[in-house]
C-alpha cells in the first residue's frame, strides 16, 4: 500500500519475473468496479487465469498441473461433496 505512481507494482512485477516461479497476480480493483463488490467466483476465476498465464513458460509444470487437474474425481468443501463422472474444467468445479 502507498501513494500512487511510486513503483509498487513495478517492483512486484520485477520480483515475480525474477523469481522464476509460477504466480497469480490479480488487480481486484477491476473486479470491484465491474461488479460493485468482489464475488468469490470472479476472484477464483481471475486467480486461476492469472496463474495459468504466469505458467506459460513452465511447460513441464503446466503438463503436471493439467495431469493433476485431470485426475480430480470430486471435490469436498465444508461437508458439500461433488463427484464427477466426466471430464470437466477445474474452474467449472470451483464455480459450482
Amino acid at each position: 500500500m502507498g501513494i500512487r505512481r511510486v513503483g509498487k507494482s513495478s517492483l512486484l512485477n520485477v520480483a515475480l519475473n525474477e523469481s522464476k516461479l509460477p504466480y497469480a497476480k490479480i488487480d481486484v480493483r477491476s473486479l470491484y468496479f465491474t461488479f460493485g463488490t468482489i464475488p468469490q467466483d470472479a476472484l477464483i476465476r481471475e486467480t486461476l487465469e492469472s496463474f495459468l498465464r504466469s505458467t506459460r513458460g513452465f511447460k513441464k509444470f503446466r503438463v503436471s498441473l493439467k495431469r493433476l487437474v485431470a485426475s480430480i474425481k470430486g471435490v469436498k468443501i465444508s461437508g458439500l461433496k461433488v463427484r464427477i463422472g466426466r471430464k470437466v474444467h477445474l474452474i467449472d468445479i470451483l464455480e459450482k
